[in-house]
């Protein structure tokens, strides 16, 4: 058994968002472990959990490659993470300008 996605609270930023969306996307493929995940799509155990969890905005091979190994539509998450960056942005803009560290 391999390493399971920890519990993602969801604060309000955008990209947050976006992964509680892959999040569902990987409950609906079966939960695969992420140790199952790394050997399908090449990708480390570190960085599909940064991607899991949030932590910085991932690229457009690594949500394409995790995607389709899910058996989701590529092109829609593909727009979705175009969009979540872009939100982002302006979340940590907004964030800065009030003093704010999200």
């Amino acid at each position: 058994m391999g390493r399971r996605i920890s519990a993602l609270p969801d604060d309000g930023r955008p990209l947050t968002g976006f992964a509680l969306g892959l999040r569902a996307l990987h409950e609906r493929a079966g939960a695969p472990s992420l140790t199952e995940l790394a050997r399908k799509t090449g990708y480390d155990q570190p960085r599909l959990s940064e991607l899991f969890n949030a932590k910085k905005v991932p690229g457009q091979d690594l949500v394409r490659d995790v995607v389709q190994a899910l058996g989701g539509d590529t092109e829609a998450w593909l727009v979705r993470l175009k969009s979540a960056r872009h939100a982002e942005e302006e979340f940590q803009a907004a964030s800065a300008r009030q003093g704010d560290t999200p």
